[in-house]
């Protein structure tokens, strides 16, 4: 019987937590540092390559990522393959999108 079961038939309201060792201000500060590292990169490139091309690379990486995962662990691959898939569909509609009237910044954004 595994320790979960045993400590919720001892302590009943154990049932009811989620995470025992509440790690959200550790999970908050990874969030913060990549987002840090993110803007930070995206304004030192964006220059130089462009942003089409940043994004264009970001979603390369999601991609080539969810195939590495795919094969070493098909279970967790969805964690890159649905946002590449997402920003590739985004990318497609922004590309037909006509010119005028507000669906361009609309799609943009």
């Amino acid at each position: 019987m595994p320790l979960i079961y045993r400590a919720t038939t001892i302590r009943p309201g154990y049932a009811e937590l989620l995470d025992p060792y509440r790690p959200i201000w550790y999970r908050m500060a990874v969030l913060a540092l990549a987002t840090a590292i993110l803007f930070t990169w995206y304004a030192l490139t964006r220059r130089r390559i462009g942003p089409a091309a940043l994004a264009v690379g970001g979603l390369a990486w999601l991609a080539l990522l969810g195939v590495l995962l795919a094969v070493a662990v098909p279970g967790g691959a969805y964690l890159t393959t649905l946002p590449a898939l997402a920003g590739a569909l985004g990318g497609l509609v922004a590309l037909r999108t006509p010119q005028t009237g507000p669906w361009p910044v609309v799609a943009d954004r």
